[in-house]
């Protein structure tokens, strides 16, 4: 928030209460996540990959597609993690969107508002849509890597 109101670095450009604001607020919330996990990934990744590649002559540029090939599933689930935490994201939308109708409501700031209104069936059915949107996404990624497997 302190990032993007109108003293902070980029206040003047004035994201403060819109879309834009909202996706650089999510992508500052996942950086982290898909950084560690990845370096995990790569860590994880045997050593006689790379030794292998570089005694074929490969240039660091291939040794690390090489390994980053093999680690593609695990960034992959890193991926996966950093949209889990995107998608049931609330109060980063709240700060830097505002909840606008028709303009910066997501479906978890919506599902916040019906609660306070009373409204715990609508809250409740919302949930249960951001909830399949988020398995289904799971699964077809899921079935991704199974075909890019074989």
């Amino acid at each position: 928030y302190s990032l993007l109101s109108r003293r902070g670095v980029l206040g003047s450009l004035g994201w403060l209460y819109t879309q834009k604001a909202m996706v650089v607020g999510q992508i500052i919330l996942i950086t982290p996540i898909v950084i560690a996990f990845t370096i995990a990934a790569v860590g994880r990744i045997d050593d006689r990959y790379r030794r292998t590649a570089m005694t074929l002559g490969a240039s660091s540029w291939q040794v690390a597609m090489v390994i980053l090939r093999e680690a593609h599933f695990s960034i992959m689930a890193a991926v996966v993690a950093a949209f889990g935490r995107v998608i049931s994201e609330i109060g980063i939308s709240m700060m830097l969107g505002g909840n606008a109708r028709g303009f910066t409501r997501t479906m978890t700031t919506a599902m916040a508002l019906e609660y306070d209104k009373g409204e715990f069936v609508l809250a409740l059915g919302l949930g249960i849509v951001l909830l399949a949107i988020s398995l289904g996404v799971n699964v077809l990624l899921g079935y991704a890597q199974g075909r890019t497997q074989r």
